[in-house]
């Protein structure tokens, strides 16, 4: 049996602090489990930031929208294709408010094991650039590259 639990920086720049909690555990069965959780921090205001600090408010179906396009390009699945019928168990997600990250390049919204898909179609981390997410984003400070 094993169990393990890390906490990692994942971007520490620009006044934020994006940290992921990653736990795995197995005990026994047909496989590991092991989930990822991801934190963003305004270290000034010494608070969390949740979505609504990056997401204009009113944009999140907009935001929904991007992140479904986005999981169907990672499966090679046509623009609108149901991700029912690709095996997922949602037709289609909502960008996860409580477990993304942010970096200079872009967010990461993160689904974990069984959130969206099953087991044996593992995570899913969608990736969405600062440039695609113009439309939606708040304009937080990352979102404006000062290298």
């Amino acid at each position: 049996w094993d169990s393990g639990r890390y906490i990692n920086p994942v971007f520490n720049a620009r006044g934020l602090l994006c940290l992921e909690d990653t736990y795995s555990e197995y005990t026994g069965g047909a496989h590991p489990n092991h989930s990822s959780q991801y934190r963003v921090f305004d270290i000034a205001a010494g608070r969390r930031l949740g979505l609504e600090a990056f997401i204009k408010p009113g944009r999140e179906a907009a935001l929904n929208a991007l992140v479904n396009a986005a999981l169907r390009r990672m499966d090679g699945l046509a623009e609108g294709a149901s991700l029912e019928e690709a095996g997922f168990f949602v037709a289609e997600a909502d960008a996860p408010a409580e477990n993304f990250y942010v970096d200079g390049s872009g967010m990461y919204f993160h689904f974990p094991v069984y959130e969206i898909a099953p087991y044996a179609m593992g995570d899913r981390t969608v990736f969405l650039s600062w440039k695609e997410l113009e439309g939606v984003s708040a304009g937080h400070r990352v979102s404006k590259p000062r290298f």
